[in-house]
């Protein structure tokens, strides 16, 4: 699974084709790719009141007993 990506808008389109994941890109865990869920963004705080999105979890949803299929 690509981990960096060269932009924002890279990383919403990969993020909106979780379902879609081939083979390739399966959990370790459970070697499915079709679990993938995408858990919140992750921020870099500048200062107590600004912040920006720097990237996004996304984990396998099967790794803790919520299938999603």
């Amino acid at each position: 699974m690509q981990i960096f990506f060269s932009s924002h808008q890279a990383l919403e389109t990969f993020t909106r084709s979780l379902t879609s994941l081939t083979s390739q890109e399966a959990c370790a865990f459970c070697s499915q790719s079709s679990q993938w869920v995408s858990h919140g963004p992750v921020y870099k705080q500048h200062s107590p009141t600004e912040r920006d999105i720097v990237g996004r979890r996304i984990v396998c949803s099967n790794v803790t007993g919520h299938s999603t299929t």
